[in-house]
């Protein structure tokens, strides 16, 4: 229900934040939430067709092993409720994390984020992505934590890259910005003189 009434949300939403918004604003925002929808619903299908398939046989396993051997019954069996609350939440917690792609291009177009910061703190981000992985993950194992951590990674490399699509594309439209903010950049690098 939360993924097929998400646009709907959203457009409620929006109507409330578009009139505060500059034209600038604007033309990042509608592209960010369609974006933002398709890698919501591929962080869905990964975590419910990949992902959840092996937890769920991970944890039977454990179960088969803490059981002695035996076909789990009674407490050991998972219940429907506790089955549907946990892919509930394995779904919706990947779906949030794709999005994390949206949030950092977002802040590039805003110039809030650029390139050269993104690849120079390229090892605190990858810390910064396993820790948001270990701490959302409703499983304590490393198999799940890695199957998120992965594709929150390799995104945040797309980012990168991108990024540096982006500002090569806005040199080149605006050279003499440019100019004056890698000159300001030489002089902040160059030793003071005392």
């Amino acid at each position: 229900g939360i993924i097929i009434s998400f646009p709907l949300l959203l457009w409620f939403l929006l109507q409330f934040i578009l009139p505060g918004l500059k034209v600038t604003e604007k033309k990042v925002l509608f592209p960010a939430i369609g974006v933002g929808f398709g890698l919501f619903l591929t962080g869905v299908l990964f975590a419910y067709f990949i992902v959840s398939p092996g937890t769920i046989y991970f944890f039977y396993q454990c179960n088969i092993d803490l059981n002695g051997g035996e076909e789990p019954t009674g407490p050991l069996l998972m219940s429907i409720v506790a089955y549907v609350k946990f892919i509930t939440q394995f779904v919706l917690i990947f779906g949030a994390c794709f999005e994390t792609p949206v949030l950092v291009m977002a802040l590039v177009k805003l110039d809030i984020l650029s390139y050269k910061v993104m690849k120079t703190t390229r090892t605190y981000a990858i810390v910064a992505i396993v820790i948001i992985a270990a701490v959302v993950t409703p499983t304590q194992d490393a198999l799940t934590l890695g199957l998120l951590a992965v594709p929150m990674y390799v995104l945040y490399e797309i980012c990168i890259w991108l990024a540096w699509w982006m500002e090569k594309k806005d040199r080149a439209a605006n050279p003499e910005y440019y100019k004056g903010l890698d000159e300001d950049e030489k002089a902040m690098e160059a030793p003071a003189e005392d």
